[in-house]
């Protein structure tokens, strides 16, 4: 077992080659040998982020003619790797037939004549080498299953038939040279003592330390290209491409799975049908609940205060008329400077007119003094930036005056009213939630909109705020949030599972992307973390990691050369008789063409699964 240490040099040689999902495991394996676990303030186990693995560039998809060369490139290579007996004469007829093709020309009478002479011409030559990027794809692809030519073709001569197995034996030994791109690469790891862990283990591993496993295939592990291919093209073949299909079926199912284990390890106890209103309900009632709760002991502690004459002293506020009658230009934009005038009237502590500049405070009372402080927060429109800053520097102005003023009481019960005010009151996203008219009976904020509100739409900063409500808020605050993380993780299933497509059990079609979009809109800004904590945000972003995995493949990997297609193509079309090849050489080529199909693709389906 390795030792920390060069787990540690692993992970710093991860981040200098910028794998950020090995050094995710690495990360791991360090926390793993740890005791006890590196915590965080709420005592979550600190994990690195997660990050996005470059992608490769797309490749422009080959044209018709480009398709069509490209196949009769890779017939004339596998036809020429040996050049003795009826091999040559095949190696002079397929290229006839590529010089055909490339001159449109096929289908006509002068075809025959290209296509004789060619064979005449090239009888002894050796190996052609595809010059085209499309022949050397399927050049490629032929070199994989070269090996399965049956031993005896029909329609060839003894002969004929040795020389044609000879020639796709040899093309499967020969396509690493003929093609460079295609020879094998040596996959980069990262050492850890003795060890290489390549990308494919670390993917792996990954989709294996999920709470519902999902076990890959090849293409899906490696991301290479090719296998990618190969895949999700043999996928389509009814025949073969049945245990593809029920791996992918079942990989589906599995990510679905991760994401009902994601929603149901945060104890939610409500039902699919309704969890966005009692979600909703629930926050509500929470904070409703812990305002009322602190509001009565404030309230106790004013009673308190005037039982023993605390709030009955005399103090001056007359600094506010002055700072009113100067903000009288703002009153269109700041409407709590008129509304605060208005209020100072009706408690019969103030006359005059702030539009003319002669509005006058009157000495009052302490309790007169809190009252209006109170009123201030009320009259606030936590929406007008011009308000909130008007009404701040109000109460700025009473506290100094009652600074000195009323006993210890009074200062305690002072104290904590702010605090009530600073925790619900002036919230933004609180006092939107508590904002009513008619005792709690029309909230600003629509019940079911509540999660969408304060976290998916919603700033971090409003996430902090009811997050820290929340959790102060008694037992009915903290299962409160315990649904507020299940409704996002509801939500997050939600974008993933937008269209109304089915796989074959009829589990909703996971999208990569509506996942992706989601968890990376909550991740942009630390919301993912905030809600989660460390350890469990860092399960979503690997549960994101593994389904783009499965479910994204490389440009150009999914139908875009067709190149099984249109290499089958052409075998079809030297059966016309146009083309002057031999009829031996025709129906062995014919019959061939479907042993060739099948015979390697069953054990290459079977590599792919394990």
């Amino acid at each position: 077992m390795a030792t920390e240490q060069q787990y540690k040099d692993a992970l710093i040689k991860a981040h200098r080659a910028g794998d950020t999902r090995a050094a995710e495991l690495f990360a791991r394996k360090i926390k793993e040998l740890r005791a006890p676990l590196q915590t965080d303030a709420q005592g979550e186990p600190v994990l690195s982020m997660g990050a996005e693995l470059p992608q490769r560039p797309a490749q422009p998809e080959p044209s018709f003619m480009e398709q069509a060369i490209g196949a009769g490139e890779a017939l004339l290579t596998t036809a020429t790797g040996a050049t003795t007996g009826a091999a040559g004469t095949l190696l002079g007829t397929l290229e006839g037939i590529a010089q055909a093709v490339k001159s449109g020309k096929i289908g006509e009478p002068e075809a025959a004549q290209i296509i004789q002479r060619r064979a005449a011409e090239l009888g002894g030559y050796g190996t052609y080498r595809p010059m085209t990027q499309q022949g050397q794809n399927i050049v490629g692809e032929v070199a994989e299953i070269a090996s399965a030519l049956p031993p005896v073709v029909a329609g060839f001569t003894p002969a004929q038939a040795v020389g044609a197995q000879q020639s796709l034996a040899r093309t499967a030994q020969a396509a690493p040279a003929l093609i460079p791109e295609r020879a094998p690469q040596a996959m980069g790891g990262l050492s850890v003592g003795a060890a290489e862990i390549p990308p494919e283990q670390v993917r792996r591993q990954q989709a294996q330390e999920l709470p519902v496993p999902l076990p890959l295939t090849k293409g899906m592990a490696t991301q290479d290209f090719a296998q990618q291919r190969f895949e999700r093209e043999v996928a389509k073949d009814p025949e073969l491409g049945g245990p593809i299909r029920e791996r992918m079926a079942q990989l589906n199912q599995g990510i679905n799975q991760n994401i009902d284990e994601f929603i149901g390890a945060t104890g939610t106890e409500l039902p699919e049908t309704s969890w966005r209103l009692e979600t909703g309900n629930k926050v509500i009632q929470a904070l409703e609940k812990g305002y009322r709760a602190e509001k009565a002991k404030v309230d106790t502690a004013y009673k308190a205060a005037r039982a023993k004459g605390e709030t009955q002293e005399v103090i001056d506020v007359s600094p506010l008329a002055s700072y009113l009658n100067e903000s009288r230009v703002d009153v269109t934009v700041a409407p709590v400077v008129g509304a605060i005038a208005r209020e100072a009237e009706r408690l019969g502590v103030g006359k005059g007119r702030i539009d003319d500049g002669t509005f006058e405070i009157m000495p009052m009372t302490v309790e007169q003094s809190e009252t209006l402080r109170q009123r201030v927060n009320a009259l606030t429109d936590n929406k007008n930036g011009q308000d909130l800053r008007r009404a701040s520097q109000i109460k700025s102005i009473i506290d100094q005056a009652q600074e000195q003023a009323g006993g210890q009481t009074f200062k305690s019960a002072r104290k904590m009213r702010q605090q009530l005010a600073n925790k619900y009151e002036n919230l933004a996203i609180i006092d939107q939630l508590l904002d009513t008219k008619g005792q709690y009976s029309d909230q600003k904020i629509a019940v079911e909109n509540v999660v969408n509100k304060a976290v998916i739409n919603g700033s971090v900063e409003d996430l902090k705020n009811l997050r820290r409500v929340l959790s102060t808020a008694g037992m009915e605050g903290l299962d409160a949030l315990k649904e507020v993380r299940a409704a996002t993780i509801r939500h997050i299933r939600d974008e993933a599972t937008r269209n109304v497509g089915r796989d074959p059990s009829g589990n909703p079609l996971i999208s990569a992307a509506g996942m992706d979009k989601a968890i990376k809109a909550l991740d942009k800004n630390g919301k993912l973390d905030l809600l989660f904590g460390k350890s469990e945000a860092s399960k979503l972003r690997l549960l994101n990691d593994v389904a783009k995995d499965i479910l994204v493949a490389q440009p150009n990997a999914v139908n875009n050369s067709n190149t099984a297609s249109v290499l089958l193509g052409a075998f079809d079309l030297m059966t016309s008789a146009s083309t002057g090849v031999p009829v031996p050489v025709l129906s062995g080529l014919k019959l061939t063409r479907d042993k060739l199909r099948a015979a390697k693709t069953s054990k290459r389906v079977e590599d792919a699964l394990k």
